[in-house]
């Protein structure tokens, strides 16, 4: 492929569950929400302390644990959540199963077309782009719960990998 400046890249693939798994992994773990649970685990782990020493000193130890128990399942319960809705999704939903198409163009921006529908993001609607071994990960601005992965398999050429990558780097726009 020519990776002249002004090359509109297709891109076309079968979309599998992992790549809806790796969108919804770059949505949902940011560096934010890392601290949050490196601190929330803590907590957890103070509240345990102080309720085993509650229980050795009043001899009590049902209370204290269903409270923790509690606690933990109101903490663990929604990570879980998005992980079973994908799940559901995949099976009961055809069009997320349905073949994707994707068209970067340089001038106009991405747009994405799967199960009949069709949608196109300029440049300024596009967020942050996170790139991993088989993905790039594409963000939206308004909608940073959204990320629309686009595997590197469906690129036919690894110079079109560099050419993408170039793009992502050079055409968004920054605030």
């Amino acid at each position: 492929m020519h990776t002249a400046p002004g090359v509109i890249v297709e891109m076309a693939w079968q979309p599998q569950k992992a790549d809806y798994r790796a969108a919804m992994r770059a949505a949902l773990v940011t560096p934010a929400r890392k601290v949050l649970w490196v601190v929330v685990v803590c907590l957890l782990g103070l509240c345990l302390c102080v309720m085993i020493l509650l229980g050795l000193v009043t001899g009590r130890f049902d209370m204290p644990f269903g409270t923790l128990a509690m606690v933990v399942l109101g903490v663990g319960l929604p990570p879980v959540l998005p992980a079973l809705f994908l799940e559901a999704a995949w099976r009961t939903n055809p069009t997320v199963r349905a073949p994707a198409h994707a068209r970067i163009d340089p001038a106009a921006g991405i747009s994405f077309t799967q199960g009949g529908s069709s949608v196109t993001h300029s440049w300024a609607a596009i967020g942050p782009i996170r790139e991993t071994d088989e993905h790039f990960l594409i963000g939206l601005a308004a909608a940073k719960a959204i990320v629309i992965p686009l595997p590197k398999r469906s690129l036919t050429d690894p110079a079109q990998v560099q050419y993408l990558r170039y793009l992502f780097q050079n055409f968004l726009v920054r605030a």
